[in-house]
């Protein structure tokens, strides 16, 4: 009896052993594993959980908001090209309008959370584009066009994009790959509603409607900085053209210089990096000579915009018009092949 009691008692102690220490190798995989989960949350959380909540905001938009019109920009007469330059602060969006309401948004502007700490949350998808679309009855943009992949030139689009009452056509972003907050959740948004995004290609020729001939003239897309590999945009309507650099600074303007050189001249020409002194070199200036020159800039941000020295040049070169966002509010230029009217502040019933 004692033996069995013995052997009994030896069982019961080898069963309950205690727990084996974690080994090194075992906690170099718990901490990469965290390491995995902190990055997933990071980088994806924030742009799906954003996703999932933009119907509450969305909602906003729906109390309050009468529809307005045909879809047609207000001043806008028949036949004619309407460019709208919009008064951003720091950001850059611009509206063409042909006939038949072809609609097409170049940039657009920062959006509800901007790359960079250092930019004001501008949240204009909610502030300027869909209100006034909602306003003059717009249901459809036919194409956006990005330029520079910074947030505050294409900061809207998530929103924009993700948007159920706008009907989009196609998408085109610069062909610098950025991975970004904003630009990530704009693939999200997109591949939602099974929206392809298109990357812009030097040369290429883009849509802009009936009579409106629009070519992407520069765009280098092994830049190390997004702003070096903007995307270059020459419209051209009847008898006037109008020139967009985006964020293109001096060394992409020497390039441009060398492979256009004459060819580059156009009555009207949107100033580059947001009048900055990066860009806008005189030798760029003059072979451009334009008649008008429109700065989409405002010393509310990082910098102060435009640069006292890319006004000096501006004069130089013997710019006869110089319209500026921040003094004139919103800018509207409209083509009718032969003469050009200017319209400051075109769009008087959105205050912000």
């Amino acid at each position: 009896m004692g033996r069995r009691f013995e052997e009994f008692e030896q069982s019961t102690v080898q069963t309950f052993e205690p727990p084996r220490e974690a080994t090194v190798g075992g906690w170099v995989i718990i901490l990469f594993l965290l390491v995995v989960a902190s990055v997933l949350w990071f980088y994806a959380a924030p742009v799906y959980l954003y996703h999932w909540l933009a119907p509450e905001r969305l909602a906003t938009l729906e109390h309050g908001t009468v529809v307005r019109g045909d879809g047609t920009v207000p001043g806008r007469r028949a036949g004619e090209l309407a460019v709208i330059i919009f008064d951003l602060g720091f950001g850059q969006g611009i509206i063409f309008q042909s006939s038949g309401n072809r609609t097409v948004l170049v940039d657009g502007g920062e959006g509800r959370m901007p790359d960079n700490q250092e930019v004001r949350a501008y949240d204009w998808a909610y502030r300027l584009y869909l209100p006034l679309f909602q306003r003059i009855g717009l249901e459809k943009i036919d194409k956006l066009v990005n330029l520079t992949a910074l947030s505050h030139y294409a900061g809207v689009y998530p929103d924009l994009v993700g948007d159920p009452r706008i009907e989009l056509g196609k998408i085109y972003l610069s062909g610098y790959q950025s991975h970004t907050y904003s630009f990530r959740r704009l693939q999200v948004e997109a591949e939602e509603r099974e929206l392809e995004i298109n990357r812009l290609k030097e040369f290429q020729s883009l849509d802009f409607g009936p009579g409106v001939k629009a070519k992407i003239i520069y765009g280098d897309r092994r830049q190390r900085h997004p702003g070096d590999a903007s995307h270059v945009l020459l419209v051209k309507y009847g008898e006037h053209s109008l020139l967009i650099t985006g964020g293109l600074q001096k060394e992409g303007e020497r390039e441009l210089v060398l492979k256009w050189g004459t060819a580059l001249e156009a009555d009207f020409l949107v100033v580059g990096d947001q009048g900055s002194e990066k860009a806008s070199s005189r030798e760029f200036l003059e072979y451009v000579n334009p008649t008008y020159a429109v700065l989409a800039s405002t010393a509310d941000g990082p910098l102060e915009l435009p640069s006292l020295e890319v006004l000096q040049r501006l004069r130089e070169v013997g710019v006869a018009k110089l319209l500026r966002t921040d003094i004139e509010g919103h800018i509207g230029l409209f083509f009718d092949g032969e003469t050009v009217r200017v319209n400051k502040d075109p769009l008087p019933f959105l205050s912000f």
